[in-house]
């Protein structure tokens, strides 16, 4: 590694030195009353655990500076964990693969979108593209004005947004970060269309008992080939080895960027946490300060605002038929933040851990079924006005023995009258028969524009890249990007009983209606990408 942590995570009233130097300091800040209420909230508040002090960032130009490769993540690397203890996730998803086991289709159809209309796709960035690249790729990505930049496990990619997008730039985020300790992972990005500029979120595997990093890098300019303000800060709150921070999730407001992410203790799940970062500062690449939030409960997602509102709802899972809503307002602001207490949003279909996908020669039970994780949210929302779109994969309808994965999105209400209800809900699934779909994400705009991507296979059928959605004045349409051309192997991991394929994907919509999707499709052990690009 290659510079010193820039902060880390403390109690109240203590101070970290290296030397004269003052790396941190930490302390409890004068918050909101737990029992006070914010304006449309409904929940009171929760108080922060700490508040983390980071220095100036380090500015970076990868294009300049020496180009590193770190790591791959380990083979026996137990990492994006499920939220739920490990056995009670294995019973269930043995018992939701036995029940759909002879299922091949949804005994309870729903309307289906119309033919492909306006939707290409090309491959994307590959396991092979930049060295150093690890699997899978948990790929995330996001659309700029003239490029579009995918984020895929331990590397950077930039294309220019021409159809189809031609390849600009890629560096390994050793380089961006510095680090090569530790493998890195977990990456996500995000374009601000307000600044435009774009923030990266990648976290490195636990150093010592003492040391996980989590860097954040945020572009000078418009260019994402261009140089980055790097932030580097510790995640452990404890010298327990076990401890452990994972899954990190990136939103942000007019204001400020959020970070959410999952702690664990060994297999112990400590809660969710969340901080936020004042844009006004790492912008400018100026020391920032926040207040951390822990024991938040199961994952929890963080939206794309698209307005003015200062208060951004932050996604999970309460138990089996409710959703929970949190409201954290002021992010970012020490003396200001507000989180509240989870609002509980009745949905109309159990939330239940949904069956693996199966491919060609692969049981839902067995080695080589793929991974269709636990029914988080598994990438960020988006929210605009009074509506919070989401999406997830869940069991299609337990009632009826069918825990086949399919994709639900939510459009639901976040202020006035019906606060805290859902408009409109509804499964979405593939229009060629292939009975196993997961890997959901979903984005949206004001302007009614509104797409989602997922992930489609079967006994019978290797896995698919599709995407669906809307734009104003078309129909509702949807397409097959890309195709993997094998079963996929080579990432089974013995604790959960099934290949780890990827455990999230990305659909970005900008402003001119085209669309990233980055998910992963492959063969064997080497992955490769999709992006796709939907016009009316």
């Amino acid at each position: 590694m290659t510079g010193r942590v820039m902060a880390r995570w403390k109690p109240y009233g203590r101070r970290l030195l290296l030397g004269c130097v003052t790396v941190a300091f930490f302390a409890l800040f004068p918050a909101m009353s737990p029992a006070q209420d914010q304006p449309g909230t409904g929940e009171p508040g929760v108080p922060p655990t700490a508040v983390l002090t980071v220095d100036p960032a380090t500015v970076v130009d990868p294009a300049t500076g020496p180009q590193l490769v770190g790591p791959p993540l380990p083979a026996d690397a137990f990492v994006n964990r499920p939220d739920i203890p490990i056995d009670q996730y294995r019973e269930l998803k043995r018992a939701a693969g036995q029940a759909s086991a002879k299922l091949t289709s949804r005994q309870q159809q729903e309307a289906q979108p119309l033919a492909t209309t306006g939707i290409t796709g090309r491959t994307g960035c590959t396991q092979l593209s930049i060295a150093g690249s690890g699997a899978p790729p948990d790929s995330s990505g996001a659309a700029g004005n003239t490029q579009i930049a995918q984020a895929l496990n331990s590397k950077l990619c930039v294309f220019t947004k021409a159809n189809p997008p031609a390849f600009q730039c890629g560096f390994t985020f050793a380089t961006l970060t510095g680090s090569t300790a530790t493998s890195l992972f977990d990456p996500r990005i995000v374009h601000d269309d307000a600044w435009d500029r774009w923030v990266v979120s990648v976290e490195a595997r636990p150093e010592s008992a003492f040391v996980q990093r989590q860097f954040v890098l945020v572009s000078t300019s418009e260019n994402a080939c261009g140089s980055y303000f790097r932030y580097n800060f510790d995640v452990k709150l404890t010298s327990d080895t076990s401890e452990f921070w994972d899954f990190p999730d990136l939103g942000l407001t007019q204001d400020s960027l959020i970070i959410t992410a999952n702690r664990f203790f060994g297999l112990t799940n400590a809660g969710s946490a969340a901080f936020g970062m004042a844009k006004a500062n790492v912008y400018n690449g100026l020391g920032f300060r926040g207040a951390l939030f822990t024991g938040l409960g199961r994952t929890l997602a963080p939206p794309i605002v698209l307005d003015g509102n200062p208060c951004a709802s932050l996604l999970q899972n309460l138990d089996a038929t409710h959703l929970g809503r949190r409201v954290f307002c002021n992010s970012g602001n020490p003396g200001y933040e507000f989180l509240s207490a989870p609002a509980s949003i009745l949905v109309s279909t159990p939330i239940a851990v949904p069956a693996n996908a199966r491919q060609p020669g692969c049981s839902a039970t067995s080695s080589c079924s793929l991974d269709t994780s636990d029914a988080r949210f598994s990438s960020q929302t988006w929210q605009y006005f009074d509506n919070l779109w989401a999406a997830h994969t869940i069991a299609f309808n337990p009632s009826i023995g069918s825990f086949l994965p399919t994709p639900k999105y939510y459009d639901i209400d976040i202020f006035g009258l019906g606060i805290n209800t859902v408009k409109q809900q509804a499964f979405f699934f593939n229009n060629s028969g292939l009975p196993d779909d997961f890997n959901a994400s979903i984005a949206a705009r004001p302007n009614g524009t509104i797409y989602a991507s997922w992930n489609a296979s079967g006994p019978s059928n290797f896995v698919q890249v599709r995407v669906g959605g809307k734009v104003t004045g078309c129909a509702f349409s949807q397409a097959l990007v890309n195709l993997s051309t094998a079963t996929l192997t080579g990432n089974f991991d013995p604790r959960f009983g099934s290949q780890r394929w990827g455990d999230y994907s990305n659909t970005w919509l900008d402003n001119s209606f085209s669309m990233i999707h980055p998910g992963s499709v492959g063969g064997l052990v080497r992955w490769r990408t999709a992006l796709g690009c939907c016009l009316c």
